[in-house]
């Protein structure tokens, strides 16, 4: 018997059905206005009955992917965000790949298409590991070929599209077909091949047509595509034609402003001078190619059926069977040794960070090798072992797994640190006394001893010790002091290319959104007696002689992982993610800075010129809560950092509202609380802004490369080989 509230609940959701109905009756006949007010009531319906659920994350996905193509960015971005924490706190891998998927899409419409590629690497790196899905797998990778066309890696897209296309071909899914020709076509006019690409242009225009109507706006894309082909052919007039159509189907429902309707009145406005025989402004134009590719959202179970399937059953209930407790699948505590081990010499790692005054890149280097060696002699000895960061393992589980770890990161550290041997060794001494077996201690330190000799060699000359120096700036946006720029080409630990997480940069100097960061560093940032603000800033400061920044995230993953009592193999696993990808911030951070050499805010409020923007006015005696620092701006390395510390602790105990306890090495022995990783991020983010070192446009894409980061990791590094995945990557 179901109670009145349960009741009350299904008919909400009823309604709710109702509108999902609607909306996709709307979408499927091209009316996206109509389809987003429908799907916006079933959303609030949903989320109303069912709280932050499965559902509700499905139902904001859908609505995200008809506010991207109304142009409708960033409540697009804000709804697909929403989706992505709900989806990973559920562990629900299917659903978070459907989401990286549209989250590359939306980059790509926004013209970012290299932002774009980390997203659509991670959807096709899960649905690889999932394996139960061929069509998802090949929409997937023909979106990352999308991305990579538009980035210019043709070589890499062709081969996923042809794959692609062959999947679909095999399974008659003609749409699918249709956007694969779509990019085909568009790497063939890249390569200058023309009749291939018309060729290609029009079977995607017949299929689409097929499947869609001959009036639905999703053949804009399309239309252009061929319309700049048939232009590049000598056929002005034809493309004109094509152009028009495009328009004609598209500015019913896209916004004024959207970037392909200017993109298409671009290519019009080139055809309609070539017809006339007046020359475009520039020659060079050969018209926009971001927007002849093809980008297929994936709408996760778009059908209203979905939710007549929830209301059989009692909202509550259907909400507790869907959220994973936190902690996952690793709560539990774990057999065999423990992760004691681990813990004890990053604390040595700590003390050496500390005593050598060691920078935010030397110690995030530092903690890095001595993890990935730690993980490699753990994992080689393993019953079951992952793929591993640098050494294969063994041929056999001969060797005590403890001795194998502390060995491996002795001898790391020896070797970048010898006049601490000493301390080294005595730690080494009282780790080999625990363990029982002679001949096992014995064989494990061998096995370690080999670890870290790799792992010594291989950083042996990865760019940590160049040095490069840019000369100071001028002018308004412009770092005004000479640096030293280290590290931005260090050798990455596990992401494939750094230079994808380098930035667009800061807005420009005369926008509202440089404004009101300016403003805000401006009225927050100011050495003013504020003593909240100084202790955040403070806490979070974690300068020279302290563990820095990548130092604190692990004292949390220490924290964390003791509470959990992780076995040897998990937290082994969990310090080598976290230090990897807290070490791979460093190279895209450094390129950052080093690109946009953006001034600092005490600089830009001491110069700024109300003539260029109205909203900033000077101030030429405010100084910050701390000094000028010696780097760029843009962006914020502590914000990367906790980026990357945070993701990975989310993903891996796949929730991020877990709480602990920190005291950081420079917050005067005060303990802080935190519900959650990201909330820990967010606060250490924003202490640079307290401190009046970073606009908040600076932290923001810090924490966001962060992210990306971190994922780009957990996604690809120390995966299971041979036996299936778990419900979560933890």
């Amino acid at each position: 018997m179901t109670s009145a509230a349960d009741d009350h609940g299904a008919v909400l959701l009823e309604r709710a059905a109702a509108h999902a109905a609607q909306g996709e009756s709307a979408w499927r006949a091209g009316a996206w206005t109509d389809a987003a007010g429908a799907q916006r009531q079933a959303l609030d319906l949903v989320a109303g009955t069912l709280g932050e659920c499965v559902q509700t994350a499905i139902v904001a996905q859908n609505l995200a992917v008809t506010f991207k193509h109304l142009g409708r960015f960033d409540e697009a971005e804000r709804l697909y965000r929403r989706a992505l924490t709900i989806a990973e706190q559920a562990g629900h891998h299917r659903l978070i790949a459907s989401i990286c998927h549209n989250l590359g899409g939306l980059a790509h419409a926004r013209g970012e298409s290299p932002r774009g590629v980390p997203w659509a690497r991670r959807s096709v790196s899960i649905r690889e590991r999932l394996a139960d899905d061929a069509i998802a797998l090949a929409a997937d990778r023909g979106a990352l070929a999308g991305l990579l066309l538009d980035s210019g890696d043709v070589d890499e897209a062709v081969e996923l599209l042809h794959a692609a296309r062959q999947t679909f071909d095999e399974h008659g899914d003609e749409l699918e077909v249709a956007i694969v020709d779509g990019n085909l076509a568009a790497a063939e006019l890249r390569r200058g091949a023309l009749n291939d690409a018309e060729a290609y242009a029009r079977s995607a225009l017949a299929r689409k047509e097929a499947a869609l109507g001959s009036s639905s706006p999703e053949l804009a894309v399309t239309l252009t595509t061929l319309g700049t082909i048939r232009r590049q052919q000598g056929a002005p007039s034809g493309a004109v034609q094509l152009h028009q159509r495009a328009l004609a189907l598209l500015r019913p429902e896209a916004e004024a402003d959207h970037p392909l309707v200017r993109a298409i009145e671009d290519n019009l406005a080139i055809a309609e001078a070539e017809t006339t025989d007046v020359s475009p402004l520039n020659p060079k134009i050969r018209g926009v190619p971001m927007f002849d590719l093809q980008l297929r959202d994936r709408p996760h179970d778009r059908s209203a059926e979905m939710f007549r399937r929830i209301i059989v059953a009692v909202a509550v209930a259907v909400l507790a069977a869907l959220v994973v407790a936190p902690g996952g699948t690793a709560n539990a505590a774990q057999p065999g040794p423990s992760g004691d081990v681990i813990r004890t010499w990053n604390n040595l790692a700590f003390d050496t960070a500390r005593q050598t005054i060691a920078s935010d890149a030397t110690a995030a280097r530092l903690y890095a090798m001595v993890d990935v060696a730690m993980f490699d002699a753990v994992n080689g000895l393993a019953q079951h072992p992952r793929q591993y960061a640098l050494v294969p393992p063994k041929n056999s589980s001969d060797g005590d797994p403890t001795a194998a770890a502390a060995t491996a990161a002795h001898d790391v550290l020896v070797a970048l640190y010898p006049t601490r041997a000493e301390t080294y060794n005595a730690q080494l001494d009282h780790d080999l006394a625990t363990v029982e077996s002679p001949g096992q201690s014995k064989h494990g330190q061998a096995w370690g001893s080999q670890v870290a000799a790799v792992v010594v060699q291989d950083r042996l000359d990865d760019g940590s010790s160049s040095t490069e120096t840019q000369p100071a700036g001028a002018g308004s946006g412009q770092f005004r002091s000479r640096w030293d720029s280290h590290n931005r080409h260090l050798q990455p630990f596990a992401i494939s290319d750094p230079e994808i997480y380098v930035d667009a940069g800061p807005p420009a100097l005369d926008s509202p959104e440089y404004a009101a960061a300016f403003n805000d560093v401006k009225a927050v940032g100011s050495n003013a007696p504020d003593p909240a603000a100084s202790a955040t800033f403070g806490y979070w400061k974690l300068s020279g002689g302290t563990n820095q920044p990548p130092g604190a995230w692990l004292q949390v993953a220490q924290t964390v992982s003791a509470a959990r009592d992780l076995s040897l193999e998990d937290t082994a696993r969990l310090f080598a993610l976290e230090s990897m990808a807290l070490a791979d911030t460093v190279a895209p951070t450094n390129e950052t800075k080093h690109k946009y050499r953006y001034w600092r805010p005490e600089t830009a409020i001491h110069e700024a010129d109300p003539n260029t923007n109205s909203d900033t006015i000077p101030d030429p005696t405010w100084t910050g809560r701390a000094p000028i620092a010696g780097t760029p701006e843009h962006f914020s390395g502590h914000s990367s950092f906790s980026g990357a510390g945070a993701e990975i602790l989310a993903r891996f105990f796949c929730t991020d509202a877990i709480a602990f306890t920190l005291v950081s090495d420079s917050g005067g022995g005060v303990e802080r609380s935190f519900p959650s990783f990201s909330s820990a991020a967010a606060e250490a983010g924003r202490s640079r802004v307290l401190g009046g070192q970073h606009f908040e446009f600076s932290n923001q894409a810090g924490l966001t490369a962060g992210r990306l980061i971190a994922d780009e990791v957990i996604d690809t590094a120390l995966q299971p080989v041979g036996h299936a995945v778990g419900t979560c990557p933890g």
